[in-house]
C-alpha cells in the first residue's frame, strides 16, 4: 500500500521507527513534526549521521546566513526534519522538499495542521495600517462567497499593488505575502469553508481539509507513514486516505506495563456547564485537593481544560496562598515560564493549566488529574459544522486529546517513570463505554473507591 499507519505507544520508540524507516527504505525522506522541540530531539538523538538534517522557517535561525546554510545543508541530505507547517507552504509556494517517502510523526495532529494551512485570518486594523485605502468589505457577512468576491475584486489587487510599491521590510512583506495567499486560497476554495466575517476580524476554514491532504502532503512520495500513539483508521479516514489505499498496523499493547501508568476514574460529579451546580464545583475543588495530599512530597499536574475553571479551583482551593499551586495565562510565554517554575520549584508543587494535554513532556511528574473530559468549545463555527457532518467527530477527538493526555507523564518503562492519572469527571464511564474504540487496545481505565 502507498500509505501506512502505524500506532505506536509512548515508549515504543517512533523517533527509531522512523529514523531506521527511512535508512533501510533509502529514499529520499521527509520526516515532519508538529512540535519543534521534537525536531530538535530527531536531531539530537541522530546527529552523527551526515544524511540527515534539520529545516524550518527563517525565523528561527538567528540571521538569514545561517537559514541559508540550514537549507542547502537540507537540499543535499537523504532525511530531513522538519514541521508541517513548513514543509506545506514550502509545497504550495514552489520550495518542494521533494520527498519520495513521507514520515508524518504525531500523525494525531496532522488533521490539525492542515486545517491550519486551508485557514484564513484577516485583521481589518492590520489592512489598513498596509494599505492606501480603507480596503475592508462595508457590509461584512458570515458568507466565504462575499469574502472571496470582496478579496478577487478589492484586497488582492490593492495588497498586490502596494507590495509593488513601496520598500517594505522582510518581515512586512512576508506577512503580506502569506495575507494575499491566504486570500487566494479563499478565492479558489474547494469543498465547504465556513467561518464569520465582522467589523475587524475575520476568519474562514475548510471543514474538512483532508479532502486536500494527497494534493498539498502525500503529493508526489512514494510511500507514506502515519505515526502516533494515538493514531485510529479513523484519523486516516479524516485525512483522505481511503482503506484500499492504506495499511494499518497497532502494537498489541503497551511496552510499559499498566501498573506504572494507571488511569483512575475516582467518580466526583458529572463535571459540566448545564448540569454541574456550584456545591457540584466546590464538592470538585475539594476532591482536587484531596489528590494533592495524597501526594505530599511530589510533582503533579491538573488538566482543568479550560481557564475559567483554572480560576475557579486556583480561588476556591484551600491551598491558596500556599505556594503549592501553579497556574498560568494563555500568552506561550507565560505557559514556558510556569512549566520551568513548576519543575524546578521545590517539591510539592502543582501545575494548573487547561493547556498542556497534548504535546508536552512532563515526565517530572508522578501523577496528574483530568478534572474534565476534554470537550471542545461547542459555539465554534467550525466544529458545529464538523459535528452537523459527522457525529462521531467531536467525541472521535476528545478520546484523542485525553489517550494523548495520559501519556504525558509517564516515559519510561521503570516504577522511577511511573505516573498515575486520575479523572474526575464521571462522564468518563458512558464516554468510555461509547466510544473505547476510538481508543488503542491498550487503553484501560479503572475505577478507585472515593
Amino acid at each position: 500500500k502507498r500509505h501506512c499507519g502505524l500506532a505506536l505507544p509512548t515508549g515504543t520508540g517512533k523517533s527509531l521507527c522512523a529514523y531506521l524507516l527511512a535508512k533501510t527504505l533509502g529514499l529520499r525522506t521527509v520526516i515532519l513534526t508538529s512540535r519543534i522541540g521534537l525536531a530538535h530531539q530527531y536531531r539530537d538523538t541522530f546527529d552523527s549521521d551526515p544524511d540527515l538534517a534539520e529545516l524550518h522557517g527563517w525565523r528561527n535561525y538567528p540571521s538569514k546566513a545561517e537559514y541559508g546554510a540550514a537549507l542547502e545543508k537540507a537540499q543535499a541530505s537523504r532525511i530531513v526534519v522538519t514541521n508541517y507547517a513548513y514543509y506545506l507552504h514550502a509545497e504550495a509556494y514552489g520550495k518542494p522538499l521533494n520527498a519520495q517517502l513521507i514520515i508524518c510523526d504525531e500523525a494525531a495532529e496532522s488533521f490539525k495542521e492542515l486545517g491550519n494551512f486551508l485557514s484564513v485570518s484577516l485583521s481589518r486594523h492590520q489592512l489598513e495600517d498596509w494599505l492606501r485605502h480603507r480596503c475592508w468589505p462595508a457590509n461584512p457577512t458570515d458568507d466565504p462567497d462575499d469574502w472571496a468576491d470582496w478579496a478577487m475584486s478589492s484586497a488582492i489587487p490593492e495588497m498586490t499593488d502596494a507590495l509593488a510599491s513601496r520598500n517594505w521590510s522582510e518581515d512586512e512583506r512576508e506577512k503580506m505575502n502569506a495575507i494575499v495567499g491566504g486570500l487566494k486560497r479563499l478565492t479558489s476554495r474547494k469543498g465547504l469553508w465556513v467561518g464569520t466575517g465582522g467589523d475587524w476580524v475575520a476568519r474562514f476554514a475548510k471543514v474538512w481539509p483532508g479532502e486536500q491532504q494527497d494534493e498539498l502532503l502525500s503529493r508526489h512520495a512514494e510511500k507514506v507513514v502515519w505515526l502516533s500513539a494515538t493514531l485510529r483508521p479513523k484519523g486516516l479516514d479524516l485525512l483522505g486516505v481511503q482503506p484500499t489505499d492504506r495499511a494499518f498496523w497497532e502494537a498489541p499493547r503497551h511496552p510499559f506495563p499498566w501498573e506504572i501508568r494507571p488511569i483512575y476514574w475516582i467518580p466526583t460529579i458529572t463535571a459540566t456547564e448545564t448540569r454541574s451546580t456550584q456545591i457540584d464545583w466546590n464538592y470538585w475543588c475539594a476532591r482536587l485537593d484531596q489528590l494533592v495530599d495524597r501526594h505530599p512530597k511530589e510533582l503533579g499536574i491538573i488538566h482543568t481544560v479550560s481557564y475559567n475553571r483554572a480560576h475557579l479551583y486556583l480561588t476556591n482551593s484551600d491551598l491558596r496562598g500556599k505556594n503549592v499551586l501553579v497556574g498560568h495565562g494563555q500568552d506561550s510565554k507565560q505557559t514556558l515560564a510556569a512549566v520551568d517554575d513548576w519543575a524546578t520549584g521545590p517539591k510539592p508543587r502543582v501545575l494548573v493549566s487547561p493547556s498542556l494535554m497534548i504535546g508536552w513532556d512532563l515526565g517530572q511528574a508522578s501523577w496528574q488529574a483530568i478534572g474534565k473530559l476534554p470537550w471542545p468549545d461547542g459555539r465554534d463555527v467550525l466544529l458545529r459544522a464538523r459535528a452537523e457532518s459527522d457525529p462521531e467527530y467531536t467525541p472521535f477527538e476528545v478520546m484523542q486529546v485525553l489517550v494523548q493526555a495520559a501519556g504525558r507523564i509517564v516515559r519510561g518503562p521503570t516504577k522511577a517513570d511511573a505516573g498515575v492519572t486520575y479523572v474526575i469527571d464521571d462522564s468518563i464511564k458512558w464516554f468510555n463505554a461509547k466510544y473505547k474504540h476510538f481508543a488503542p487496545g491498550w487503553w484501560k481505565i479503572e475505577t478507585k473507591e472515593r
